[in-house]
């Protein structure tokens, strides 16, 4: 049932008249003539349609899912890819102050800004989300934003050269990625205009139908998680409404820079502010439901948890959440060398010694770290021995 209703969500998507082979078809057709001439190495039509499936959503208690449609090896698969990498090179060019932030520049800065900021300073924080954060947003208004950062791309690098629609970037894309070749990993150099770039968000449109439940599908709304250009170009459109916000309220974020701090990983919000000015117009404004503009809505999220971590702006500290369920751990004695086996303990202790804030907190950690796994079965000491570390009681 839950599969059933994902896809035929009639706001999200339709079901298509074509059959899948009438569909294949129509994909390929919708490859504009002039993104056929000018970047060929981008299309395969011997590639299958995408496919799609679900994963149900912890935070709703598996009741609703979110659907993934991998495009991956899609007809038009690398010509996203590409798009997509060069969508992130103009938004770093014509955005490069933007809220949304890998998660290493993240906990950096969390780390940075409890450092600094003073200890008798009462804080605040909203944690949200964006609600379908990939399928709600309009496709015009992912169409607008694209051809307005592009417009204030050229514009930008028209101040030190000729710049047009019909310039172009230089992508790096691996070599395994193009259909019917096998290469050890190489990067090789490809070239899309500015204007090929934007005609490849709107064929992403056009040409988006798959297949589920033996079924082929359109999407009608936003665009669809396993894109490879999907979160580029929704992070792109709500970047525009951010930009706006701040440029409306550059005199609050100037009154309040040693005190406020906002991040944006995806679709999750973490908002750091002065508890007295929760009521202002600023956050009153960064804060609504209806922010990013119907039918894109904020929901927010009863808890301090963000990106794996709790982030405490009471008592300034970001602490790991441990996993609680057996199946999140490898069984200790299933096939695989010693360094599978012990692949997600180090990387679990490399999340928590980098990002653990204050760093006096981290053996501790490690230590719970320990026993967990300890808990499943795998040896204490040799955990130990695998970080390079001992226990407290031993020095």
């Amino acid at each position: 049932k839950m599969l059933h209703d994902t896809f035929f969500d009639e706001a999200v998507y339709r079901v298509s008249p074509l059959s899948l082979s009438h569909a294949h078809a129509h994909v390929c057709n919708m490859i504009p003539a002039s993104l056929l001439k000018s970047a060929p190495w981008a299309w395969n039509c011997q590639s299958p349609l995408p496919y799609g499936y679900i994963l149900p959503k912890s935070k709703k208690d598996w009741t609703t899912a979110r659907s993934i449609i991998a495009y991956a090896s899609s007809p038009i698969g690398v010509g996203l890819r590409a798009a997509a990498l060069a969508l992130a090179e103009i938004t770093k060019q014509v955005y490069p102050d933007s809220f949304d932030q890998n998660a290493v520049h993240i906990f950096r800065q969390l780390h940075a800004f409890f450092h600094e900021c003073d200890a008798a300073l009462r804080l605040s924080y909203v944690n949200d989300d964006l609600v379908g954060f990939f399928t709600s947003i309009p496709q015009d208004r992912i169409l607008d934003a694209v051809t307005a950062a592009i417009d204030q791309y050229i514009e930008k690098q028209s101040k030190t050269q000729h710049v047009s629609w019909d310039s172009t970037l230089s992508i790096q894309i691996l070599e395994s990625q193009f259909p019917g070749h096998v290469f050890r990993g190489r990067n090789t150099s490809k070239v899309l205009s500015l204007s090929d770039v934007r005609d490849i968000v709107q064929l992403s449109f056009r040409a988006n139908l798959f297949v589920a439940l033996g079924t082929v599908f359109a999407q009608v709304r936003g665009s669809t998680i396993g894109n490879q250009i999907s979160p580029i170009i929704s992070s792109l459109t709500v970047c525009v409404q951010e930009q706006a916000w701040k440029q409306c309220y550059s005199e609050f974020l100037f009154a309040n820079q040693q005190s406020f701090r906002f991040f944006r990983y995806v679709d999750n919000r973490f908002i750091i502010f002065e508890t007295a000015v929760a009521r202002t117009p600023a956050l009153s404004s960064l804060l609504d439901e209806w922010f990013y503009q119907q039918p894109v809505q904020l929901e927010v999220v009863p808890d301090d948890h963000f990106l794996g971590f709790t982030v405490d702006v009471r008592l300034r500290e970001i602490r790991y959440m441990f996993p609680t369920h057996q199946w999140q751990f490898r069984v200790p004695n299933s096939a695989g060398s010693k360094g599978q086996l012990m692949a997600g303990f180090l990387s679990r202790a490399s999340l928590i010694s980098n990002r653990t804030f204050p760093h006096s907190c981290v053996h501790s950690d490690l230590t719970r770290l320990v026993q967990c796994y300890g808990q499943q079965g795998f040896q204490e000491h040799l955990l130990w021995k695998a970080l390079r570390l001992k226990p407290h009681n031993q020095g």
